[in-house]
């Protein structure tokens, strides 16, 4: 016959197997819920005079929705979020 304190220290023992359980879960779920992303940056040059092109709309294409910005008064500019990977940077100066 179990006494007492066997039964508590089984009890216990469930609950610690439980509580790893659902944070195992958890941190599973939290993982694959993240999306894998990168930040895409740098600086528009012109191709003679390599001066740098303020104003220009900076994107990504093929993505939805589009990813864009503007390059800043040096022609630095910075994309975020962008899907891990290759991708095609489009300049558009008008």
């Amino acid at each position: 016959m179990k006494t007492l304190q066997d039964l508590s220290r089984l009890s216990r023992f469930a609950i610690a197997n439980r509580s790893i359980w659902v944070t195992m879960i958890c941190l599973t779920i939290i993982g694959y819920s993240q999306s894998l992303t990168q930040v895409v940056k740098g600086r528009v040059l012109d191709a003679q005079t390599t001066y740098s092109l303020r104003g220009a709309n900076v994107f990504i294409q093929g993505t939805k929705p589009m990813i864009r910005t503007t390059s800043d008064m040096d022609g630095y500019f910075r994309l975020e979020e962008v899907p891990l990977g290759r991708c095609d940077v489009a300049v558009c100066l008008f």
